[in-house]
């Protein structure tokens, strides 16, 4: 039987500020395979994710992958540099062997096109997000690395990047995902994996356990006062929210114990309540 594993990372461990965030993370990436990584806030995750695509180097263990693969990576942030949209996408298509008008057709299909010469320091964290997919999507690549590669973004766009991530896998290739959606694990992930205690463990429980009865928001905030994502994650950090613009609305969705909560805090600072709904 043919070996599909392309990438292996053994015994990982890795420290920041003298605390052990990875301690003993094994992982083996195969062609055609997408792996979820989930787990609470500051498990480790990102740094993992780091880690296995070269962008950070562990402590100790090593990671090893075949010769000449090439890796696309969506980082947890994303710099809002002092560039046009257009113009950054230009300098990273000089960097592949990719046709111009990928550029113009992933634009197309994140709703980006009317905000290609926005600079990206004025962008939304949603918008944002969608820069930080289309150039990773950019060219084809042998594995792909996303951290929460969904973060704010609408559910058309989220709806099209599971699309093209099941097209790639189909070709082959190998991605390890952080995120916390319940519909992408369920539409991409071969296997769920939780890192706990700095080490990989299967993650079907944890799954299990946070797919709890949700609660819906409509909100009409005012764009030159606040950014409700950034209110929430910053106020809620333990509540995962999914936040997508709707038009001129933002609609919040998240654990139904954090509803009267989150209510609370939104009226709080007169953020205007258009819809609440509970499903089970």
């Amino acid at each position: 039987m043919m070996d599909t594993t392309i990438l292996k990372c053994n015994h990982i461990h890795k420290t920041y500020d003298g605390r052990d965030v990875l301690t003993d993370a094994c992982l083996d990436m195969h062609r055609g395979e997408a792996v979820a990584l989930v787990g609470e806030n500051g498990c480790g995750k990102s740094t993992l994710l780091r880690v296995l695509c070269g962008v950070t180097s562990p402590d100790g263990g090593n990671v090893r992958a075949l010769p000449d693969v090439r890796p696309a990576f969506i980082p947890d942030r994303f710099e809002k540099i002092n560039m046009s949209v257009s113009r950054f996408l230009s300098h990273m298509l000089q960097l592949e062997n990719a046709e111009p008008k990928t550029i113009s057709c992933y634009a197309a299909m994140f709703s980006m096109s009317a905000h290609m010469e926005t600079p990206l320091r004025f962008l939304s964290k949603g918008m944002l997000q969608k820069v930080a997919v289309i150039q990773a999507l950019l060219a084809e690549r042998d594995t792909f690395f996303g951290a929460e590669p969904l973060s704010g973004q609408d559910a058309v766009s989220q709806l099209n990047f599971a699309d093209e991530i099941r097209l790639r896998k189909r070709n082959g290739m190998a991605v390890v995902m952080a995120c916390h959606e319940t519909f992408l694990i369920e539409m991409l992930a071969d296997r769920v994996l939780q890192i706990k205690n700095g080490v990989l463990i299967d993650g079907t429980s944890y799954i299990t356990k946070s797919a709890r009865p949700r609660c819906v928001i409509l909100a009409m905030p005012d764009e030159a006062k606040c950014d409700i994502a950034v209110l929430l994650n910053q106020a809620f950090p333990d509540a995962h929210p999914d936040i997508n613009p709707c038009g001129q609305m933002v609609r919040i969705e998240a654990d139904r114990a954090f509803g009267p909560a989150l209510l609370s805090f939104l009226l709080s600072h007169n953020i205007r309540i258009v819809k609440y709904e509970e499903a089970s």
